[in-house]
């Protein structure tokens, strides 16, 4: 990964824990994630619309950021929910693990290569997120996170939410190899926002929308504007370097989101979590440097 690759993903990935921080701390995490959406999408419309005008944009080429809106939906739809029942240093490091899968995707559709030591990465990255949900150091234990995946309600829209990353971030691959960055992320964001909305309003919650804004206007204003910044910047590095080593390089946020779930809302089993959160950085480490 060249340098400027790098320090985009280090950035995007503190604003990404933040927001996962800031998502679970919420009353109401599809209120807030319906708010961060929207103020997203009003940052990048004027940005978007300048590059389309710009430089053009094929309208064959807009239905990949269509189709990214639909995937990202899903994803905040499984995401929110994930956090309605587990924990942040357990949740967060499941649906960002997402090397494994992107690296099949991105060797499939993308074409790109994996080398050895990028397997190796892989499956310690596996084996980090297998590890987070122990909740001490025995071989029963060791076993307990796989039956989880058919029991615990939060581990299963954890995964869901996996799998949609995986998908979104090769969607987006592809997108911006054919418009701006800026432009894609309005269309997509804008497409996103819009299917959620009738998400909110299915589910009962859209007159929350209002009450969570006169109630929380700060809250939301400081955690949205700062994190809306967290998604151009992926596709910035994704546009510098190939998928696989962004999203792999992206999970040093687990490290954090792990501290900040053990020190800052005191979740349980803090030392088992981080350990196995180092594995997945150790792991990361080898997949950016395959």
């Amino acid at each position: 990964m060249s340098l400027a690759a790098i320090l985009l993903v280090l950035l995007s990935a503190v604003l990404l824990t933040f927001r996962d921080f800031q998502t679970k701390k919420s009353q109401d995490k599809q209120v807030f994630i319906w708010w961060i959406s929207f103020l997203s999408l009003f940052l990048f419309i004027p940005f978007g619309a300048y590059f389309y005008w710009k430089d053009g944009v094929d309208p064959r080429f807009l239905l990949i950021p269509l189709a990214a809106g639909f995937v990202h939906c899903a994803y905040w739809i499984f995401y929110s929910r994930a956090y309605d029942h587990g924990d942040l240093s357990q949740v967060f490091p499941i649906i960002r693990s997402t090397p494994l899968l992107v690296l099949l995707f991105g060797t499939f559709f993308l074409h790109e290569q994996i080398t050895p030591i990028g397997v190796v990465g892989i499956l310690l990255t596996s084996l980090g997120v297998y590890c987070i949900n122990l909740t001490s150091l025995s071989f029963r234990a060791f076993l307990k996170p796989f039956s989880g995946l058919f029991k615990d309600i939060h581990i299963q829209f954890a995964f869901l939410a996996l799998l949609m990353t995986g998908v979104y971030a090769v969607v987006d691959k592809i997108g911006i190899g054919h418009m701006n960055p800026m432009t894609y992320a309005a269309v997509q964001c804008g497409f996103a926002t819009l299917l959620f909305s009738f998400y909110m309003v299915a589910i009962g919650k859209w007159k929350l929308v209002r009450t969570f804004w006169k109630k929380e206007r700060s809250y939301i204003l400081s955690s949205g504007f700062l994190t809306a910044f967290n998604y151009p910047l992926t596709l910035f590095a994704m546009s510098l370097s190939a998928v696989s080593y962004v999203m792999s390089f992206r999970q040093v946020g687990v490290v954090l989101a792990v501290l900040a779930g053990g020190h800052l809302l005191k979740e349980k089993h803090f030392g088992i979590r981080l350990g196995a959160s180092l594995m997945i950085f150790a792991g990361v480490l080898l997949i950016a440097l395959a």
